[in-house]
């Protein structure tokens, strides 16, 4: 069961948004059941073999529910019950949660610049864990991942 705390009745509404297939890492079920959001928050889930497919239906449907923000997860991801509630204190169009890869060496999903490699193509410079030692709060970022994306109906 989502519990639902917004304590000083500041927040806005927020839809959970769970993408993909039958969940594959049991601790995401874990951690979508310890979340914490605001009231009049729900939960949309939506499941397909296509990736693209579940995030089209799922965002469709969510508009034409009138939602105010998207907060978009996959199902291989575990997360803290307050992650929700710290991305809408910022109150930005577009926030993200710091997520790493899932493979060895789990580096973060994080892109802080671009650059042409020798034959033409454009590459990502990605931030390294070393360089986020120590850093705290928001991070400018050119691209990141989507998975714990909190975005503003308007955007």
């Amino acid at each position: 069961m989502i519990r639902f705390d917004d304590p000083d009745g500041k927040l806005d509404k927020a839809l959970i948004l769970i993408t993909s297939s039958t969940p594959r890492f049991a601790m995401f079920e874990m951690s979508v059941e310890a979340l914490n959001a605001p009231g009049g928050c729900g939960v949309l889930r939506t499941a397909s073999a296509s990736l693209v497919w579940a995030l089209n239906d799922a965002l469709s449907r969510s508009w034409s529910s009138n939602w105010a923000r998207c907060f978009m997860v996959d199902d291989d991801h575990q997360f803290d019950a307050d992650i929700l509630i710290r991305l809408l204190q910022h109150d930005l169009p577009i926030v993200c949660a710091l997520t790493c890869r899932k493979t060895p060496p789990f580096s973060p999903v994080m892109k802080r610049s671009m650059y042409t490699d020798a034959r033409g193509a454009k590459r990502f410079n990605d931030y390294t864990w070393s360089e986020l030692r120590g850093k705290k709060g928001l991070l400018p970022v050119l691209a990141t991942g989507r998975s714990g994306m909190l975005i503003k109906r308007e955007v």
